[in-house]
């Protein structure tokens, strides 16, 4: 399976790719629900931060420490990790 690593992942590596694809959209969109959510709260900025800063400028880094604290660390890390870290890796 040739993949963006520009690699061709077989077995064990090729399934986890597979798998892993997929929860990493699904965390990719929690993520993004969640950044969503605060954009839309900039209306109401005047009433929570008194400066009128915009909420994304100073609430981004907090949300998405918030969400490796909540959804764990991006489930391509892992992969990458296991399978892509060199390309002598042979995935276990």
């Amino acid at each position: 399976m040739l993949l963006q690593y520009g690699r061709v992942f077989e077995g064990d590596c090729a399934k986890k790719y597979s798998d892993t694809k997929i929860t990493q959209l699904a965390y990719d969109r929690a993520i993004n629900q969640q950044m969503e959510k605060l954009k839309k709260l900039n209306s109401y900025r005047a009433w929570i931060d008194p400066t009128g800063a915009q909420i994304t400028e100073w609430t981004m880094p907090l949300a998405r420490q918030w969400a490796v604290d909540h959804f764990g660390n991006p489930p391509m890390e892992a992969f990458e990790k296991d399978c892509a870290s060199s390309p002598w890796t042979s995935c276990a």
